[in-house]
């Protein structure tokens, strides 16, 4: 399995905005930045032969079941693992555990059918923490899911902080309808040697949706705090730095209007504010590294660079208090201001205006009251229809619990909708007022 190496080249004229920003703007290198590499860094010997086998002989391996579609709600997966890998990851606590770097071959059937070889290892901080792990899957070869969908890498999401299941499929259906989701994701229940496990929710990994649901991507990154950028694909041949370059400069150049402009040229603006609007509709208290970029040019012509898209990811800490009450005080129609254009928007006047109207806009004609309803309505109603694996009594008791959870979830929500919209209006007249009599301190 190899690894691109990009050499960065920047034209002179970057140089000069970019050299001094260049110390404070970091990037990193994650496990998906090679569009070639299998699950992580696959050091282990045994691994390494199961997976040359596989790929010297791929027919061997593409048993009828792979072409099966079997992207049910609370789809069935029975892992098997050695007794010591299980107790290995059931003993090891914290984000930084070897553990969860380990490469492990297990045993993997979906459904019905046969049980296949496959490589796994934990992922995510607070899984570690958890008996309950989540997972990155490797089948080697693919399985359909759906008629449109295909996948040998997908993530198994333990959803340790969303036990009743509703908040991420919520979130991700809603945010896909807004144009800024991309993956797929489905219930499953998981066994682990015959041990129901639970819950889980499917996801398809960032990278691979970003770059089937888009042409051209040039490059991936997961934005990590302040300006470090993890990189998760590199297209070959690219320089991929200058981008992010002009887009901190104009974050950190003094206030004025022209900053629209310039900051439309090199981000989606509408999408970045539909992403803030939904946030704060829900109350989404971590969005601090739970965001992806990805950089699209145009194909008939090249370019040094070209414009940045958003896609959201983890939705777990919804209707929690944001890390820094400070920006909500200010801006009480943001909620977790964690990433420098959400501060942008917050300072720049023009740009807080932008927003305030993408916002009103959003609660009015797509995220209204009754569609909340129904779509909450339409993932309760699956998840009631799950059979999670474990004793009847227990299941019943979960269903009773979800429905009391998800009542007092929608009122807060639609409580929130109904307090942003109050807030817009208000804060729209204010700005008409001041536009009218000249005075400042009516802006909001």
């Amino acid at each position: 399995m190899r690894r691109f190496c990009v050499m960065m080249l920047m034209p002179t004229s970057m140089l000069l905005i970019g050299l001094p920003l260049a110390q404070h703007l970091t990037f990193s290198s994650g496990p998906d930045t090679s569009p070639t590499s299998s699950a992580s860094a696959i050091d282990d010997p045994k691994i390494t032969r199961t997976v040359k086998a596989f790929r010297a002989n791929p027919q061997t391996h593409k048993h009828p079941s792979r072409l099966k579609t079997v992207g049910r709600p609370g789809m069935h997966f029975r892992i098997r693992m050695p007794q010591e890998v299980r107790d290995r990851y059931q003993v090891a606590r914290g984000s930084h555990s070897r553990t969860k770097f380990y490469d492990e071959e297990v045993g993997v059937a979906i459904e019905e059918g046969p049980e296949f070889a496959a490589i796994i290892h934990v992922r995510g901080g607070s899984s570690t923490h958890a008996d309950k792990k989540s997972f990155a899957v490797n089948l080697i070869t693919s399985q359909r899911f759906t008629d449109e969908f295909k996948a040998r890498k997908f993530f198994l999401i333990n959803l340790l902080r969303d036990p009743f299941g509703f908040k991420f499929r919520f979130s991700y259906e809603l945010l896909r309808e807004l144009g800024v989701f991309y993956c797929y994701n489905q219930f499953a229940v998981v066994a682990i040697n015959d041990e129901p496990q639970g819950l889980y929710l499917l996801v398809e990994r960032p990278v691979d949706a970003i770059r089937g649901s888009f042409g051209e991507v040039a490059s991936v990154y997961r934005q990590r705090r302040g300006w470090k950028i993890e990189e998760k694909y590199l297209a070959p041949g690219k320089a991929h730095r200058e981008i992010f370059l002009q887009l901190r400069n104009v974050c950190e150049m003094p206030v004025d209007e022209n900053q629209v402009g310039q900051l439309e040229k090199l981000i989606d603006l509408e999408q970045y504010h539909t992403w803030m609007a939904f946030n704060s509709l829900v109350q989404n208290a971590d969005t601090l590294g739970e965001l992806f970029w990805f950089e699209q040019r145009a194909a008939n012509r090249q370019q040094d660079i070209g414009r940045l898209r958003i896609m959201a990811w983890d939705y777990d800490d919804l209707q929690r208090p944001p890390a820094h009450l400070k920006y909500t005080m200010v801006a009480p129609l943001i909620w977790a201001a964690e990433n420098e254009v959400d501060q942008l928007t917050i300072k720049n006047p023009a740009l807080y205006a932008r927003y305030k109207t993408a916002l009103v806009r959003l609660l009015q004609e797509k995220l209204t009251e009754s569609h909340l309803r129904e779509t909450m309505d339409r993932i309760h109603a699956v998840l009631d229809g799950i059979d999670t694996g474990f004793p009847p009594s227990q299941q019943a008791e979960e269903r009773t619990k979800r429905a009391v959870e998800i009542d007092a979830f929608l009122t807060r929500l639609i409580n929130r909708r109904l307090e942003l919209l109050r807030r817009s209006r208000a804060q729209i007249g204010k700005a008409a007022s001041a536009a009218r009599t000249g005075d400042a301190s009516l802006r909001g």
